[in-house]
């Protein structure tokens, strides 16, 4: 299964938040904040996707978990190797 697609930016305030919206492939939208607290950066991610077909909404929902993970881990490395650049 395909889960590359392709986004418009909805919102940018580099390097604090950054939005999307899918233009193709499964329906989705999604917005990563970051925020200095004491102990560092907090990270707030928001992610909704709308699938009509059951047996995929199924698929994409066992699938959604580490996908998600992967790419917070991602936005995490990238953004702390800007910082530590």
């Amino acid at each position: 299964m395909d889960w590359s697609f392709d986004v418009m930016i909805t919102e940018i305030q580099p390097p604090h938040v950054l939005a999307w919206e899918s233009l193709d492939g499964v329906k989705n939208q999604g917005r990563y904040r970051l925020r200095e607290v004491p102990e560092g950066t907090e990270v707030a991610l928001t992610l909704s996707y709308e699938i009509r077909n059951r047996l995929m909404e199924k698929a994409v929902n066992k699938a959604a978990k580490p996908l998600v993970g992967k790419v917070s881990r991602q936005i995490l490395d990238r953004v702390e190797a800007r910082l530590n650049g």
